[in-house]
């Protein structure tokens, strides 16, 4: 947050950025973290961006203007999800907006997923394995052998030897996973390789 708030003053790239929460309590339902509502599961509704993949529709947006603010959100989102059987799903999807003349605008889009699975080893080797039985495979696709920059991280205590060997086996198996090279999401190129897709048909 900090690079960006500098690069607005120093720069003048202005930005947005919003922060999406959600709780998976089973594969096929979720539950909005920043809603009113937030204790009632809804079925679990993916879009594809294609900038950014696929997603969790029809969830509340909130702004993110600092680092203190996301924090808070953070916070707030896994206050809301007290049980430690639920995976917590936080999508962060900047916006840059840079205006290099007076005639042309410069939009640049990225987005961050942030994976919280508690006490779940088996979330994570779920993860590896691609089983829809315990996850909604197609929301991490690009995140495990895709085409994103993934970082998996592990927090343990010592308190459960046993539960904490299988999550740091898990996290060991998924930092084996190689993904591929990141798109650009230039969408000029985009847009010209669909219309090239579309002579194909």
């Amino acid at each position: 947050m900090a690079a960006l708030k500098k690069n607005e003053e120093e720069k003048g790239i202005k930005y947005e950025v919003q922060l999406t929460a959600a709780a998976m309590p089973s594969v096929d339902t979720v539950r909005d973290l920043f809603a009113a509502s937030s204790k009632d599961a809804k079925p679990l509704q993916l879009g594809s961006n294609p900038i950014f993949g696929t997603c969790i529709v029809d969830l509340e947006e909130k702004p993110v203007k600092s680092g203190g603010d996301a924090e808070s959100l953070l916070q707030d989102a896994l206050k809301a999800s007290p049980n430690a059987e639920e995976a917590v799903l936080l999508q962060l999807v900047v916006k840059q907006i840079k205006r290099p003349s007076s005639t042309t605008t410069d939009v640049s889009l990225s987005a961050m997923q942030l994976l919280f699975v508690k006490e779940r080893g088996d979330y994570l080797a779920a993860l590896h394995d691609k089983d829809a039985k315990l996850l909604p495979v197609p929301l991490f696709k690009d995140a495990v052998g895709g085409n994103s920059c993934t970082l998996v991280v592990a927090a343990v205590s010592g308190g459960d030897a046993v539960g904490e060997t299988n999550i740091l086996k898990n996290v060991l198996r998924l930092r084996k996973v190689k993904n591929s090279p990141s798109r650009s999401g230039n969408l000029t190129r985009f847009v010209e390789f669909t219309k090239e897709q579309e002579r194909k048909c």
